[in-house]
């Protein structure tokens, strides 16, 4: 599964979870698992989204993470707005808003 999400540039790993506790990724696993707080956005039934957490996982970034059941896409935001930026009008609309 991995392969496929590093084709898309702005996924930089793959966590493996259980709710709110981030139990491994394949390049780490914690001592213990890792308790996220509280998500920025929740959707049922199992999304959410957390916004700039700096985790165990890329300790000193604050990166994306966005989850679906069990499974955490990291997104580094500096990569993410780079793809989003290949269209101008997008960008600057978004920044107007």
């Amino acid at each position: 599964m991995l392969n496929i999400i590093r084709g898309r540039l702005y996924i930089n790993e793959l966590i493996y979870a259980k709710g709110q506790r981030f139990l491994c990724s394949t390049v780490m696993t914690p001592t213990s698992p890792y308790f996220i707080p509280r998500a920025d956005y929740k959707r049922k039934p199992d999304i959410a989204i957390y916004y700039y957490r700096d985790t165990p996982f890329f300790n000193g970034y604050k990166m994306t993470y966005m989850q679906r059941g069990n499974y955490v896409a990291v997104i580094n935001p500096l990569s993410y707005s780079e793809v989003m930026s290949d269209d101008p009008a997008l960008a600057w609309e978004c920044m107007i808003r």
